[in-house]
């Protein structure tokens, strides 16, 4: 048979989900992986395949990394440290290095389970992670900002008389930098604005400021731009800004296209966001997520405030949260709650809320965030029942193995034994602590038999024989000889490699004797190897 047909024997990944607890864990939406003590994985499910690309290669792991982007250690893997600590690690963020270069980012959450080993959830955040090609792409923009900046920066003399300006003011007017060294600024000025220009020079010696104060300059084409003036004196010289707001309709027209992409994004976003009155719980605004999430309308949240987010049971404790923000204006880094649907059913979400404030000073606006997590809740539910189920089937297992009357051995692929139940300690004499560990030859096989024995075992290991069944003589601790009935079959791990072998076995001694001859006993077992070696052996007696 090929391996891709061997059937599943009885707890091949040390794990055993039924029919529907293994639906559902292999279509969860988050990446679940089921390790051992030793960092092993003893099940992964399609989500955590896809995430962690597992698989690709029998040999290649998943290369994580910390926050900053260095190297993770196996050590420090959340899953190694909720095993080694016994405690649950929630919510934890990790990268991993992608085959291409590509680095994805996780929330992880780690278990520990007794008996089993460590579950370990991966939720992928990627999208709302910023990289580093993004800061730069950001920084790029605010370059190109101050680049472009039309400010204008200008340090003069009493009469007005150009010391210095900036770069700013040959761009704006179209002269070239030593057509405007030690120019005077009434040369440019309009005629119209002469007068008011004259006045805030006088108003200028007087060391009094000039704020607000507007000009036009002329271009070199013959146009005149508008100013904006900020101007204070200093001793003999003057120190000035100005703005071009000839734009200024443009820039109005640009600032409500942002409002509108800001307000765009503020009502499509995946999350509720709602902004509230700190004093009085009352919403300001509501994006349509939020209202989804609780099911009310617009309107009927906005009647209803921040008590729409407060289960009945939890009302004490969200009245000191929020207590505390508006005295402190300290934020609440998020938490998981409950609140009341509007049709009565509890959803879970986690709540998020900043201040509206600057330091030092009280918070009137608050912004709140709320992300729906009842399925993630639901999944997390599921999970912990289907786990409680493996357990309590494991345990079954082991006991009916500890305790079956026929003896059961494993062994690993060099015949050493791994596991060896009560009746084999009956039937051979060997106690489990001494025979774990052990090579077969060595704890009950005859050297006459070491040739059959390794050619039937070999059968078992390579997968050819599913059904191996056969008799030996073999030997036991106080050196007496016994024929055993041995059953076979290969042990196979959750990724379908032979890891060992499986048998059972009972001794079968005193059914041979008790029969009429021993030669019509042997010609009535199946044409195994063994089985006809043994029988050549009494057709030469």
């Amino acid at each position: 048979m090929t391996q891709s047909s061997l059937p599943e024997p009885p707890n091949s990944a040390g794990v055993g989900l039924d029919r529907m607890a293994r639906s559902l864990f292999d279509y969860l939406p988050l990446g679940i992986v089921i390790t051992d003590g030793r960092g092993e994985i003893l099940e992964a499910n399609k989500a955590a395949h896809a995430l962690l690309g597992l698989g690709r290669s029998r040999n290649a792991k998943p290369r994580f990394l910390n926050s900053d982007g260095s190297a993770l250690l196996s050590a420090e893997h959340p899953s190694a440290r909720a095993f080694r600590d016994q405690c649950v690690l929630a919510d934890e963020q990790l990268g991993m290095a992608g085959p291409e270069g590509e680095t994805s980012w996780f929330q992880v959450t780690a278990t520990p389970v007794p008996g089993v080993g460590v579950v370990t959830t991966y939720h992928d955040v990627t999208p709302g992670c910023r990289t580093e090609d993004d800061l730069r792409h950001h920084i790029d923009q605010l370059d190109a900002f101050f680049d472009t900046n039309l400010d204008l920066l200008a340090i003069l003399n009493s009469d007005g008389r150009a010391v210095r300006l900036n770069p700013a003011w040959g761009t704006l007017l179209g002269y070239e930098p030593d057509q405007l060294d030690g120019a005077r600024v009434l040369d440019f000025t309009h005629p119209s604005d002469m007068e008011a220009t004259l006045g805030a020079l006088a108003r200028l010696r007087t060391r009094k400021e000039v704020v607000g104060f507007v000009s036009r300059m002329r271009h070199r084409k013959g146009s005149y731009r508008f100013l904006e003036w900020r101007a204070t004196a200093s001793e003999d010289l003057i120190y000035a800004t100005a703005r071009d707001i000839t734009d200024q309709r443009l820039a109005e027209a640009a600032l409500l296209e942002s409002e509108a992409r800001f307000r765009a994004i503020f009502e499509q976003a995946t999350v509720g966001v709602a902004e509230a009155d700190a004093e009085t719980g009352g919403y300001v605004q509501i994006n349509k997520r939020f209202c989804d999430i609780l099911g009310y309308s617009q309107d009927e949240l906005m009647a209803s405030g921040l008590d729409s987010l407060t289960h009945p049971k939890d009302l004490p404790q969200d009245l000191v949260i929020l207590k505390g923000i508006r005295n402190q204006g300290l934020p609440d880094s998020g938490r998981e709650k409950r609140c009341l649907h509007k049709d009565g059913h509890t959803v879970w979400i986690n709540l998020q809320v900043t201040a509206l404030s600057e330091p030092d000073t009280p918070t009137r606006h608050i912004v709140v965030i709320i992300e729906d997590i009842s399925l993630r809740k639901e999944t997390e539910e599921l999970l912990h029942k289907s786990l409680a189920d493996v357990i309590e089937t494991n345990q079954r297992l082991n006991f009916q193995i500890t305790r079956m009357p026929i003896g059961y051995i494993a062994w690993d692929r060099e015949f050493h034994v791994t596991v060896w139940n009560a009746s084999a300690e009956r039937i051979f004499g060997w106690p489990a602590g001494e025979a774990i560990g052990k090579h077969v030859y060595h704890l009950l096989v005859p050297a006459s038999e070491c040739e059959k024995t390794t050619r039937f075992w070999d059968a078992v290991v390579e997968g050819s024989d599913f059904g191996s069944h056969a008799i030996f003589e073999n030997c036991t601790r106080d050196g007496r000889r016994i024929s055993c009935e041995w059953f076979g079959a290969p042990d196979v791990d959750a990724s379908g490699r032979i890891v060992g072998c499986l048998s059972m076995v009972h001794d079968v001694t005193e059914r041979l004797l008790s029969v009429s001859g021993p030669r019509q006993v042997w010609r009535s077992i199946p044409p195994t190897p063994s089985a006809a070696s043994l029988l050549q052996d009494l057709d030469d007696d």
